[in-house]
């Protein structure tokens, strides 16, 4: 039968509730410092602090979920962790579920993850404030979901954020991630992502992806990549730096911005009512599908449009906006398309083949290299 068990100030102290820890037990912990038995392998048991903020309850170690656990919920609890090690971690052997709610978690200083989900495993996160890194094996077959959650990693630069393997799903909403999001290419997982903010975005492997108004605010020229076997829905999200599409993956945009854009080896995307503000190209045998998109330039790059090597580019009433760089279409590629309205009264394209080239709706001339 549940208990709730009262720890710390006159009550029960911590050490003594977690000997007579039973199935479907209450903790309710006092504000304080609790330090966490090396040994300690956590089952069926909610721990809640009862301070008015989680900071005033903290946690000193490492939580490990029982193999046999069917449930862990933290609530309003800081976790720090004391040595080089996760301060959350589910076993391979696990089939469980795992819930925080208004908790944070300092993760170890290292390359370790603040959290690490392994096993069959259902994770749940509610306004968690995470400084470290969460990373998903190879082996999990898993369910992770994210709602008003910070990913704060200090080490951004060299590890990612959040490093996925494995199967699985992953569910991001209203969170921030400062870092990036890597997408490993041994994983099988969906990911949603939605009203939420993105450093940087990788994914490569078997990914169903699902970008719904978010933004990836790197302005680096891999801030949004995708490759492999990923097949990406982005609506109404916003790039600021370049979005790099390779190998085979497949991609649906719709009301979406970017600095740059560059589709190269088998990549197909389709794009209605998109903006690139800078540069796009196409390379490889990549192929675009084009409807009511903008292209411009930053002055930057020699080229504000380029259709090269082998790919094809098909569109319908674009929006060119030169800032007097050239447009080109090269070797064996092709571009056919028709011009909604131009900053310029006349187009200028360079091209290698001017057969392969096709545009209607503005007079144009070709321009040998």
């Amino acid at each position: 039968m549940p208990r709730i068990v009262k720890v710390g100030s006159h009550a029960l102290t911590w050490r003594q509730a977690l000997k007579d820890l039973r199935g479907d037990d209450l903790l309710l912990l006092t504000p304080g410092y609790y330090e966490v038995p090396n040994d300690l392998n956590l089952a069926d048991v909610t721990i809640k602090g009862t301070g008015n903020a989680p900071e005033e309850t903290v946690l000193l170690g490492s939580l490990k979920l029982s193999a046999d656990s069917r449930y862990v919920n933290l609530d309003n609890l800081t976790l720090n962790t004391v040595k080089a090690e996760p301060n959350l971690q589910l076993p391979a052997t696990a089939d469980s579920y795992l819930s925080l709610r208004s908790t944070i978690i300092r993760g170890p200083h290292d390359h370790q993850g603040a959290l690490v989900i392994d096993g069959k495993s259902t994770v749940e996160l509610y306004s968690v404030k995470l400084f470290g890194k969460i990373e998903v094996n190879d082996t999990a077959d898993f369910r992770l979901e994210m709602n008003d959650t910070q990913v704060v990693n200090p080490k951004a630069g060299l590890l990612p954020s959040i490093g996925i393997h494995g199967q699985g799903t992953a569910i991001i909403n209203n969170s921030q991630i400062a870092g990036r999001l890597f997408a490993y290419p041994d994983c099988d997982i969906e990911l949603d992502i939605n009203n939420s903010q993105v450093e940087q975005l990788t994914t490569a492997g078997r990914v169903w992806e699902n970008l719904l108004q978010t933004r990836i605010t790197s302005k680096a020229s891999d801030a949004f990549f995708i490759s492999g076997e990923t097949y990406a829905n982005v609506v109404s999200c916003q790039i600021a730096g370049t979005a790099a599409l390779s190998q085979e993956s497949r991609s649906i945009w719709q009301n979406t911005e970017t600095q740059e854009l560059i589709a190269d080896q088998q990549a197909k995307i389709t794009m209605t009512g998109c903006s690139v503000y800078a540069h796009a190209e196409f390379q490889g045998e990549s192929e675009a599908d084009l409807l009511r998109t903008s292209f411009a330039s930053d002055g930057q790059a020699d080229y504000y449009l380029a259709v090269l090597d082998h790919s094809r580019v098909k569109g319908s009433n674009l929006i060119l906006n030169s800032n007097n760089d050239l447009l080109t279409v090269r070797d064996e590629a092709v571009l056919r398309t028709s011009i909604m309205a131009s900053d310029r009264d006349e187009l200028e394209v360079e091209c290698t083949k001017a057969l392969n080239v096709n545009i209607f709706g503005i007079k144009w001339t070709a321009k040998k290299r």
